[in-house]
């Protein structure tokens, strides 16, 4: 992409734009449910960017996770899956991994330690994910 300009900030952009749009006194003509609605979408587009700007960070930190979690397992079945996962580079790969291979751990000990360890990693991921959205909304 040739834009110098980063995703982050053209979300940010286009909702400070919203944001002004149903604040402004030229928009009188708006009804409520109107002015809602762009408020929302301002609220949408400050939360996407939140997570744009947090989503290195939250995947790197799931990649320790899983990789202490892969370090502590006794289930050698499982590691391709926990390698796969990973080495993903979408959300969406890794959690296609982690949900396989969560299906495929049965009622052994060992497979019960292993599933409790990636539930803490989504867990704190997910923690993680919610103080970046918190942060979002303090800086609105």
């Amino acid at each position: 992409m040739f834009n110098p300009v980063q995703p982050h900030e053209l979300m940010l952009g286009v909702g400070r734009v919203l944001r002004r749009a149903a604040r402004t006194s030229d928009s009188q003509e708006l009804d409520a449910y109107q002015r809602g609605q762009l408020l929302s979408a301002y609220s949408v587009v400050r939360h996407l960017a939140a997570e744009q700007v947090a989503a290195a960070a939250l995947m790197e930190g799931m990649r320790r996770r899983l990789q202490a979690c892969s370090e502590r397992s006794s289930v050698p079945a499982a590691r391709p899956a926990l390698a796969a996962a990973m080495a993903a580079r979408e959300p969406g790969a890794l959690g296609a991994q982690l949900t396989g291979l969560l299906r495929r751990l049965g009622s052994l000990p060992e497979e019960a330690q292993l599933r409790c360890c990636i539930h803490r990693a989504l867990a704190e991921m997910t923690d993680e994910e919610v103080h970046a959205l918190a942060d979002a909304e303090a800086e609105a």
